[in-house]
């Protein structure tokens, strides 16, 4: 059953339902919808009570639409509806950054992303809103440090960013001169390459190395009959024969060092990208039955011949990975396969006699040279 009051006035007496008293006094103490900014164009709004109306004390939270572009001009994001139906504050007005851009701050660019260091904001952007804290850090871990300015910015009103840019810098790694040996130090990125002199090896060319790689073509070969009366005269027996390549074992027995080269014309005419591996396997027959052929020298000189060629084979064990692992020809004369072999692409020489009693030719090979020794290869044909 309705609830009724009587309401008088001077002249009459009239019944008024109760509800509709209690909702006008309500209403006279409640605040009108929000309409800054408007709703699902340029921002958003949501407040502390159901409404409108909104009863005193609400709290609207009004805010720009950041992702579509738009971004606070002026006025409160946060508005109290107060006594006399009336909002604190002033109206949220909200601008597209494309026609201001005092309105929020463009990208930050240094350092520069995914190169020198990393970039953290605490808002989402670009563009970023008017007081946004963006975090600089150096890839410390790249070989990058700090060189000058601020790691942490905040953007201001007008749409600036406070402080400086961050530079981030490599470390020259090459000014404590790291190559030893007359090598050449090229600096990187977190990192330094050495270049070695002739002779020397490691990542530092801190090891000479066994066998030196040759420099440079062979000079004129001079000789033969006329010899005393022309030092000029090319010799008429002697001639280039071009390259040679040989798998060179390098063993030490005791004080002297022993060299032993096997014919690898598998491994020729390789183009600098092909791989070492199969032209490698071919050989396992001439160095297992190196022993058999030779088992003095084998028992006195390198007993562990056939062991450490097996060994040098599994380097190339991906599986494992192995120290040689794709390794390819390259460009080198020679080619270090590990403490104890090595590819040798060396210059040959021949001797032709011509028109002799005896029909004896034969090649010369020059394996390697340390200092004065040369070691060389003789083919009799």
């Amino acid at each position: 059953m309705a609830e009724f009051v009587r309401t008088r006035s001077a002249a009459t007496s009239v019944l008024v339902p109760l509800v509709l008293q209690e909702f006008t006094v309500k209403r006279a103490m409640a605040c009108a919808t929000r309409t800054d900014p408007p709703e699902a164009e340029r921002g958003g709004i949501f407040c502390s009570n159901s409404g409108p109306p909104y009863p005193l004390g609400t709290i609207c939270a009004h805010s720009c639409n950041n992702e579509e572009g738009f971004f606070r001009k002026s006025g409160d994001e946060g508005r109290t509806c107060q006594e006399g139906r009336v909002w604190d504050g002033d109206d949220l007005v909200c601008v597209a950054y494309e026609t201001d851009p005092t309105v929020a701050c463009a990208a930050r660019t240094d350092p520069p992303a995914n190169e020198r260091g990393t970039l953290f904001c605490d808002n989402p952007g670009p563009p970023y809103p008017i007081g946004t804290v963006c975090t600089h850090s150096c890839d410390n871990l790249g070989g990058f440090f700090l060189l000058s300015g601020d790691t942490q910015r905040t953007c201001l009103e007008g749409g600036s960013w406070h402080g400086e840019d961050v530079t981030c810098t490599d470390v020259d790694e090459c000014a404590s001169h790291p190559c030893e040996n007359g090598a050449t130090c090229m600096d990187g990125v977190n990192g330094y390459t050495c270049t070695c002199a002739a002779g020397y090896v490691g990542d530092h060319c801190e090891e000479r190395t066994r066998l030196i790689p040759f420099d440079g073509n062979l000079g004129p070969i001079i000789g033969g009959l006329r010899f005393r009366r022309r030092r000029e005269a090319t010799s008429t027996h002697w001639s280039r024969v071009g390259d040679v390549t040989s798998l060179v074992y390098d063993a030490d027995s005791g004080e002297e060092e022993q060299l032993v080269s096997f014919a690898a014309p598998n491994l020729e005419d390789l183009g600098e990208n092909d791989h070492l591996l199969g032209p490698l396997q071919y050989l396992t027959q001439d160095v297992e039955g190196f022993p058999t052929n030779y088992p003095a020298t084998t028992t006195e000189a390198m007993p562990s011949l056939v062991e450490d060629f097996d060994n040098m084979l599994d380097s190339f064990n991906c599986s494992n990975n192995g120290p040689n692992c794709n390794l390819t020809r390259g460009q080198d004369d020679v080619v270090k396969l590990d403490d104890n072999w090595y590819i040798v692409y060396r210059p040959a020489i021949e001797y032709d006699p011509g028109s002799t009693k005896r029909g004896i030719r034969f090649r010369i090979l020059i394996v390697a040279w340390r200092g004065f020794r040369i070691f060389i290869r003789c083919f009799i044909y």
